[in-house]
């Protein structure tokens, strides 16, 4: 970011907008923002396998992989929440919420979907989309309840 002030500054350059810019200066910041990018993705990546491949948070760990058992019914949840908020047929609140409040709003989603996989996933197989989707491409009913383990 730095050395992308510098470029903006000192030579034109404009990382989202029309560079005013010589052709290197051009050169030069796109080279720094596709390096920039790459290194933070890659710290992302390696963030997110080290913690996974570690033994720290092993509950939220176990909340995030029922989470991800449930993507699909988990989208379409967060989809459903967000358009009722958002669009004319819910609250309509577009265009009125700040940053703070949608940035709120998507966290406490989040938050409930993590406690409420967590208990789906104790109970059941896999989501309710994950299940009807599975039961409609393999032409054949599914069970979508844990088969409780035999005592013996």
């Amino acid at each position: 970011m730095l050395v992308e002030r510098y470029l903006s500054a000192a030579w034109g350059y404009a990382v989202f907008d029309r560079s005013g810019g010589s052709r290197l200066s051009i050169l030069l910041g796109d080279i720094t923002y596709v390096a920039a990018t790459a290194a933070l993705t890659a710290a992302w990546f390696l963030s997110v396998w080290l913690w996974v491949s570690g033994d720290s948070m092993p509950g939220l760990r176990r909340s995030i992989a029922a989470l991800g058992t449930l993507s699909l019914s988990a989208y379409l949840g967060q989809t459903l929440v967000m358009t009722f908020v958002f669009y004319g047929y819910g609250l309509g609140a577009a265009f009125h919420w700040g940053p703070a409040q949608v940035t709120l709003l998507a966290c406490a989603t989040f938050l409930c979907q993590l406690v409420a996989a967590r208990w789906w996933c104790s109970r059941f197989n896999q989501g309710p989309a994950e299940w009807l989707w599975r039961c409609v491409t393999d032409w054949r009913w599914r069970p979508l309840r844990k088969v409780p383990a035999a005592r013996y």
